[in-house]
C-alpha cells in the first residue's frame, strides 16, 4: 500500500525504510555514495566534509558497498572446486595439481562485462 508520494514516486514503507537507512548511516558515520540520475556517471563517494542534500528524485544514495575477499584455486583443468572465504581454507581443499591461489577482492552484486 503507497505511504506517500515524494518527487512525483509513490513510496513504499520498503523504500522509505530504505532511505531511512542510508541517511541514519551517513549519521552513524558509515561511507555512503550518490548517483546523478541525469548523468552516467555511475557512483562516487560523499566526500567526508559534504552534508549530502538527500533529494531522492535527483540522485540516489546508498551505503557504500564492502570489499569482500575470497580465494579461487586453479588448476590446469578446471576442477569446479569453487571460492573459499581465506588462504588457509583455499590452502587445506587445494589438490596436488593445483598451479596457484589467487585472492579475489569483490564487492557483493558487482557483476563485470
Amino acid at each position: 500500500m503507497p505511504l506517500m508520494v515524494c518527487e512525483e514516486k509513490i513510496m513504499t514503507k520498503t523504500e522509505i525504510a530504505r532511505r531511512i537507512h542510508v541517511m541514519q548511516a551517513w549519521l552513524d558515520g558509515k561511507q555512503i555514495q550518490i548517483e546523478n540520475y541525469s548523468y552516467a556517471a555511475g557512483w562516487r563517494d560523499v566526500i567526508e566534509d559534504e552534508i549530502p542534500k538527500f533529494n531522492f528524485g535527483v540522485n540516489e544514495f546508498r551505503v557504500k558497498p564492502e570489499k569482500k575477499v575470497a580465494y579461487m584455486n586453479i588448476y590446469p583443468v578446471p576442477k569446479g572446486r569453487g571460492m573459499h572465504r581465506t588462504r588457509r581454507d583455499a590452502d587445506h581443499y587445494a589438490a596436488e595439481d593445483r598451479v596457484a591461489c589467487v585472492r579475489v577482492d569483490y564487492v557483493e552484486g558487482q557483476y563485470d562485462d
